[in-house]
């Protein structure tokens, strides 16, 4: 098992640094990204390494708290590669398929793994003495699940139907969908704590005869 914890020495800075960033990637799309760019190079280079050093900082140090792998990487990509497509594109009103796919990837990708830490966050109580409190496919689908709910509501507000009847609705799916995985899910997850009790029974057992 691998080590999660970091001293508070060396967490407590880098914590600090990712959060120093953020404004700074969050103010470079702004900045950058306007038709009128006129910033300068300095403001430029500043502005990208933040971009690319801000969502890659944040998610090793939660990709080391949260028990699904490839969260860091996953994390880093999807937000890096949102900010600098914000940044450096100008799409075409109304979007061309391209255009659409390639926002739509990263910004999943972001949403969702925003969505995986509130789904792990949750889970600590929703599942506790669950073996899905930290199941990854568990934590992974949910985080999913959220960003799918997001991004079909900010469609439906920018075709301008987007009511309260109609996210109820979505949101009604969203949970009737995820309610039926867990139940897919769960018998699985019993039958892998009741192989790896077995196990520990049988070991215990040759232990004794031992």
């Amino acid at each position: 098992m691998r080590e999660r914890s970091l001293p508070p020495q060396v967490r407590i800075p880098l914590i600090l640094i990712a959060l120093g960033l953020w404004p700074i990637a969050f103010r470079a799309v702004g900045v950058l990204g306007a038709a009128d760019a006129s910033a300068s190079a300095i403001m430029r280079v500043v502005g990208v390494i933040a971009m690319l050093v801000a969502p890659a900082l944040t998610f090793w140090l939660l990709g080391r708290l949260v028990p699904v792998p490839g969260y860091a990487v996953e994390g880093a990509l999807g937000w890096s590669a949102l900010l600098l497509l914000l940044t450096f594109t100008s799409p075409s009103n109304p979007l061309r398929l391209v255009e659409f796919l390639a926002l739509l990837i990263p910004l999943t990708v972001a949403l969702a793994v925003v969505g995986q830490l509130a789904a792990w966050v949750l889970g600590l109580r929703l599942y506790r003495g669950d073996r899905l409190r930290d199941d990854p496919v568990r934590i992974r689908r949910q985080g999913y699940v959220v960003a799918l709910v997001v991004i079909v509501a900010l469609m439906l507000r920018a075709s301008g139907t987007l009511s309260p009847a109609t996210f109820a609705l979505l949101f009604l799916i969203a949970v009737l969908a995820e309610a039926l995985a867990h139940r897919r899910q769960q018998p699985r997850a019993q039958r892998l704590s009741r192989e790896s009790t077995e196990l520990h029974q049988a070991g215990d057992f040759d232990s004794a005869g031992d």
